[in-house]
Protein backbone atom coordinates (compact mmCIF):
# COMPACT_ATOMS: atom_id res chain seq x y z
CA UNK A 1 0.00 0.00 0.00
CA UNK A 2 2.85 2.42 0.82
CA UNK A 3 4.38 1.89 -2.61
CA UNK A 4 1.11 2.82 -4.27
CA UNK A 5 0.83 5.92 -2.11
CA UNK A 6 4.32 7.04 -3.13
CA UNK A 7 3.46 6.51 -6.78
CA UNK A 8 0.36 8.66 -6.46
CA UNK A 9 2.34 11.48 -4.88
CA UNK A 10 4.98 11.28 -7.60
CA UNK A 11 2.45 11.44 -10.45
CA UNK A 12 1.49 15.11 -10.06
CA UNK A 13 1.32 16.75 -13.44
CA UNK A 14 2.54 20.28 -14.05
CA UNK A 15 -1.08 21.40 -14.47
CA UNK A 16 -1.99 19.96 -11.04
CA UNK A 17 0.89 21.86 -9.47
CA UNK A 18 -0.19 25.11 -11.13
CA UNK A 19 -3.80 24.61 -9.97
CA UNK A 20 -2.55 23.87 -6.45
CA UNK A 21 -0.40 27.03 -6.46
CA UNK A 22 -3.36 29.09 -7.70
CA UNK A 23 -5.57 27.67 -4.94
CA UNK A 24 -2.97 28.55 -2.31
CA UNK A 25 -2.65 32.11 -3.65
CA UNK A 26 -6.45 32.49 -3.72
CA UNK A 27 -6.79 31.12 -0.19
CA UNK A 28 -4.10 33.46 1.18
CA UNK A 29 -5.66 36.49 -0.53
CA UNK A 30 -9.10 35.57 0.78
CA UNK A 31 -7.74 35.27 4.33
CA UNK A 32 -5.83 38.54 4.07
CA UNK A 33 -8.87 40.37 2.68
CA UNK A 34 -11.08 39.09 5.51
CA UNK A 35 -8.53 40.06 8.18
CA UNK A 36 -7.63 36.53 9.26
CA UNK A 37 -4.22 36.36 10.95
CA UNK A 38 -1.70 33.62 10.32
CA UNK A 39 -1.58 30.87 12.93
CA UNK A 40 2.03 31.84 13.61
CA UNK A 41 1.54 35.62 13.81
CA UNK A 42 2.23 35.56 17.57
CA UNK A 43 5.83 34.61 16.78
CA UNK A 44 6.59 37.77 14.78
CA UNK A 45 7.78 40.03 17.62
CA UNK A 46 9.88 37.40 19.41
CA UNK A 47 13.67 37.52 19.30
CA UNK A 48 14.89 34.41 17.52
CA UNK A 49 18.26 32.76 17.67
CA UNK A 50 18.93 29.97 15.19
CA UNK A 51 21.69 27.45 15.78
CA UNK A 52 22.59 24.92 13.10
CA UNK A 53 24.52 21.89 14.30
CA UNK A 54 26.02 19.30 11.99
CA UNK A 55 26.26 16.37 14.39
CA UNK A 56 24.33 13.10 14.63
CA UNK A 57 23.61 13.38 18.38
CA UNK A 58 22.65 16.75 19.78
CA UNK A 59 21.10 17.37 23.19
CA UNK A 60 19.76 20.89 23.23
CA UNK A 61 17.46 22.48 25.75
CA UNK A 62 16.02 25.94 25.65
CA UNK A 63 16.72 28.79 28.00
CA UNK A 64 14.79 31.96 28.60
CA UNK A 65 16.96 35.00 29.11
Amino acid sequence: MEGEMGKMEGNWSREDEILDDKWIEHSRKKGKDSGVKDATSYLVDLDWEILVVDAPNVNVGHAVA
